[in-house]
């Protein structure tokens, strides 16, 4: 016997109303700590690197308030990695029912983040359009060492590897050739905060790593994403190979434009990063 209209109809609402329970409330305030072992060809050392990546904070969002970040930060270091990479947009920039937070009222936390090779910072597009260069010089000051366009060679003590960083796509004249090493001597370890210049990047970058996509933020089933810009909708999150080169994109933490996430929860990503047999 068929079912009543009535019945139909409250199945219906049921059902509408539990996903958007979801997106708007349980997902965007979730967490996941994902880890991820990636072995690559041109790292030869130093094996076994764990590292952490936290993206896309969007501090002030509404399911990211500023007495967040304590909460993030302890997450990250209970994971002990090796080198911290923080991969861009720190603050908001127009998401619904947002409160504007200044990156002075959270810089001091981020500080304590703690790694024996450093905590290590590229701006975003939200940064860079709301003062990058001074949230560069407050990150620089709580000890968050910024990069942009350049490179700096880590040592460890089983060998050494270079940290390289690209300027954002959306608001900087990125330089590739500028962010990475003259040579291959040393395995490199390219952050950026979108993944929409991978498929410029060389082969001699060994890995690079990426935000700025919150994994599609909403992943509707079988149509995907329908935000996202579509060249780096091949690249919204995990790890990604792709002609001989390697990236991996983490889903971050935060919301922007809506407050919402779902399909895609909120992750700090830990990659233990290995020689390949």
């Amino acid at each position: 016997m068929p079912l009543p209209l009535r019945s139909i109809s409250a199945v219906a609402a049921l059902f509408t109303a539990s996903v958007a329970a979801e997106a708007l409330w349980f997902e965007p305030r979730s967490l996941e700590i994902t880890h991820q072992r990636i072995e690559l060809s041109g790292w030869h050392a130093p094996a076994g690197l764990r590292v952490a990546l936290l993206a896309d904070l969007h501090v002030g969002a509404p399911h990211v308030p500023l007495s967040r970040v304590p909460d993030l930060v302890a997450a990250t270091n209970a994971e002990a990695p090796d080198i911290i990479l923080l991969l861009g947009d720190y603050v908001i920039d127009g998401v619904l029912f947002g409160t504007k937070t200044p990156a002075a009222d959270f810089a001091p936390m981020l500080a304590e983040l703690d790694a024996p090779l450093g905590v290590w910072a590229v701006m975003g597009n939200h940064d860079w359009w709301n003062d990058g260069e001074g949230m560069t010089r407050l990150f620089e000051a709580n000890g968050i060492q910024v990069l942009e366009d350049e490179h700096t060679l880590i040592h460890t003590d089983d060998g050494d590897f270079w940290l390289a960083a690209l300027g954002d796509a959306m608001t900087r004249p990125y330089d590739i050739d500028a962010a990475l090493p003259p040579s291959d001597d040393h395995p490199t370890l390219l952050m950026t905060h979108s993944p929409q210049p991978f498929a410029q990047i060389p082969p001699r970058a060994t890995l690079t790593v990426a935000g700025h996509t919150h994994g599609g933020q909403i992943m509707l089933p079988i149509l995907g994403t329908p935000a996202q810009d579509p060249a780096i909708r091949l690249y919204l999150s995990g790890y990604i190979r792709h002609d001989a080169r390697d990236l991996f994109v983490t889903r971050g933490i935060g919301t922007s434009v809506l407050p919402a996430r779902f399909g895609a929860p909120p992750e700090i990503a830990i990659l233990e990063i290995h020689p390949q047999p």
